[in-house]
């Protein structure tokens, strides 16, 4: 699994790319999932059973779990309802299609069609401890994507 770090670098490229300017949004969708489960790490400190709490989360880890819970967190923000969803949405789904590479044995990680099925998806490029070449590659990515950038805006400036 992509640590946090990569889910928001892989965010930060898309927004790059495409000039979003509310990248903000963009960041809290592609680290959300991950986020909603680090609530079951609770039980280090209160006394609650983390098993049960996991199996309850595991939903919004899923499209249709993270589709509700952006509804409920675009609550908080003003304005432009539409669009917020649309940022935050398309930061899960770039959390969700890094957490494809994944290859998990046990654990049924990927549960694209979670209401209609339990089978997990994976692409099986990477094992979770080998986070860091997608680390590497999307960090390689997004400074390459600024440079040419800066080398652009500053070409772009010298004929004005």
């Amino acid at each position: 699994m992509p640590d946090l770090i990569t889910h928001v670098l892989i965010g930060l490229i898309i927004c790059e790319l495409f000039n979003i300017r509310r990248k903000s949004l963009v960041i809290l969708g592609s680290v959300l999932p991950d986020l909603v489960l680090k609530i079951s790490l609770l039980s280090f400190f209160i006394d609650f059973p983390m098993k049960e709490i996991k199996w309850l989360l595991i939903p919004f880890h899923t499209p249709v779990g993270l589709i509700l819970l952006t509804i409920i967190i675009i609550l908080f923000f003003r304005g432009e309802y539409i669009l917020n969803f649309l940022l935050i949405s398309l930061g899960w789904a770039l959390h969700l299609a890094a957490d494809l590479t994944n290859k998990e044995v046990f654990i049924n990680q990927m549960l694209l069609l979670y209401p209609i099925s339990w089978k997990s998806y994976e692409l099986n490029i990477f094992w979770s401890n080998q986070y860091w070449y997608l680390m590497i590659i999307s960090l390689a990515i997004y400074l390459l994507i600024i440079f040419i950038k800066r080398i652009l805006r500053r070409k772009k400036a010298k004929y004005i």
